[in-house]
């Protein structure tokens, strides 16, 4: 890996962040638009505090479901050396960690410290959330994902399936969850409906944006796929077969079992 942690150095420095205004990052969170917010309120030593944790536990990774993991990815489970991350400040809520495309075209995972430390128990987070944004990583290396003139239609289907995978895959303890107990009975039926009326309506950027941020449950077309995996696990119990056979094939399971399972009628 190669981390660059130059943003939040220079914050911590000059307890501002005038020379990094101007970085590629701030344009990238949202096209068409810079989104830089100077941090508020935050102690600088709990800053560096946490950005010597992240970089532990960036030069020491192992995903979490370690198993799992090894059945999707196989020979590709480790990050290159040449892969870049970058540990920020000053990215708006809800981003704290996510992937992006830097001015080369490369995939650059990006952590922003201010917004982690809104975690607690960061010690369990933080795994899960490095665990989530590398496996964007290796899904994208497979599937060469939201390409440019991509259409809304095929982008929101590689939405379901890279998020469902990272969900899944970074959702600690899965081979315990129990996705029948009522309250995650109603976070999937939730996610379930809300991106069937996404699909049955009027599809925009900001709509595939809204079902993939914000609260963990709340992000429907990320929750949707995290419970199609699961559905499969339940029925099939091959989670490599599910990920070779691609975003088509995981698009259409999700529509069976929406129409059928659930028996979700088209709005």
């Amino acid at each position: 890996m190669i981390i660059n942690t130059e943003i939040v150095d220079n914050y911590i420095k000059y307890n501002n962040l005038e020379c990094s205004k101007n970085h590629w990052i701030y344009s990238a969170i949202v096209p068409g638009s810079i989104k830089l917010e100077e941090p508020k309120n935050i102690h600088m030593k709990d800053i560096v505090n946490l950005k010597k944790q992240i970089l532990y536990l960036l030069e020491n990774f192992k995903p979490i479901n370690y198993a799992l993991w090894q059945q999707v990815f196989a020979n590709d489970d480790i990050v290159s050396d040449k892969q870049e991350i970058l540990v920020v400040v000053g990215l708006p809520e809800p981003y704290d960690a996510l992937v992006r495309t830097n001015l080369k075209g490369d995939n650059v995972i990006v952590f922003d410290v201010v917004r982690l430390l809104g975690y607690n128990k960061l010690d369990r987070v933080i795994p899960g959330i490095v665990t989530h944004e590398v496996a964007h990583i290796l899904i994208d290396k497979k599937y060469r994902l939201y390409t440019d003139g991509i259409d809304l239609f095929t982008k929101l289907k590689q939405l379901l399936f890279d998020e469902g995978f990272a969900h899944y895959l970074s959702f600690e303890n899965i081979v315990d969850f129990d996705d029948e107990d009522k309250d995650s009975l109603n976070f999937k039926m939730n996610a379930f409906t809300k991106l069937n009326e996404i699909v049955n309506g009027k599809i925009s950027e900001e709509i595939l944006e809204e079902g993939i941020s914000g609260p963990f449950w709340d992000k429907y077309i990320a929750i949707s796929g995290f419970f199609t995996v699961i559905e499969y696990m339940k029925e099939y119990g091959n989670i490599s077969e599910l990920y070779n056979k691609g975003y088509e094939y995981f698009w259409t399971y999700w529509n069976e079992l929406v129409a059928s399972k659930y028996k979700i009628s088209k709005s």
